[in-house]
């Protein structure tokens, strides 16, 4: 039997093995030294004079020094212009009124879709899942999702449909980033070496949606995934073999 363990409280931090971005800590309001052409993700913020600073506290990571970001341990999300995330539809009206995990509710445009028109768009119900990208975020204005890119295209956008076994996985924000180049992980690496069959989307809002052929692979996947934010590569892949043989699942 199987348990979802939804927060770590953990305190230890550690630099893993797979993951290629240097540590450092910051405070909110820190300057960060990076370079003009550098991406700013998550808790970076370009000031007017030219200087990058922190928003929130947390650790300094970078990938080749192209894209910066912080890696804040929060259990509510901040919503940033680009993230894609999970929503959660709560009112139905001209628009959509849409959970994101965050200090407020955002609007999703009933237009907002690839191809939606008056008379042919998504009917979407209270409870429904959407993979949405953040067009507008912030403090002082509502944050507002569409389900299209530049080019007008879903490109993975849009509500999410499984199957029965699908499940809603709330992490933190942590461990959905680090999902989010999903060949780059190592639990994920590990869980295709076992043999498990799978279809994950990670949120950058701390939301995992998963779906598997089997209930009990969704709920092992879940659980591979949130036991894994503090292990080596080789503890992920000796705990995800451990996860297989329980649940039966059998090695390629």
């Amino acid at each position: 039997m199987f348990t979802i363990y939804i927060e770590i409280t953990t305190k230890v931090i550690y630099k893993m093995a797979m993951d290629p971005c240097e540590l450092q800590e910051c405070l909110p309001g820190d300057v960060v030294s990076v370079s003009a052409s550098a991406k700013l993700g998550p808790g970076l913020r370009l000031e007017e004079e030219g200087t990058v600073v922190a928003t929130q506290g947390g650790l300094l990571r970078h990938r080749d020094r192209k894209a910066f970001w912080i890696d804040a341990y929060s259990k509510r999300y901040i919503p940033t212009k680009g993230d894609c995330v999970i929503g959660i539809i709560t009112q139905v009206q001209r628009h959509y009124r849409v959970d994101i995990g965050s200090y407020s509710s955002a609007t999703l445009g009933e237009l907002a879709f690839e191809g939606a028109t008056k008379r042919n768009k998504p009917n979407l119900q209270v409870g429904d899942l959407v993979y949405a990208r953040l067009m507008q975020a912030s403090v002082d204005l509502e944050p507002e999702l569409t389900c299209v890119d530049g080019s007008g295209k879903a490109n993975g956008l849009g509500p999410l449909k499984g199957s029965e076994n699908a499940f809603l996985l709330h992490a933190n924000v942590v461990i959905s980033r680090r999902l989010v180049p999903r060949k780059g992980y190592g639990v994920l690496k590990a869980l295709e070496k076992r043999g498990f069959k799978y279809e994950v989307v990670p949120g950058m809002n701390g939301r995992i949606w998963l779906d598997s052929s089997h209930l009990f692979h969704t709920i092992a996947i879940a659980n591979a995934i949130t036991l894994s934010e503090y292990m080596t590569q080789e503890e992920i892949e000796r705990s995800v073999n451990e996860i297989g043989d329980n649940v039966g699942c059998s090695k390629p």
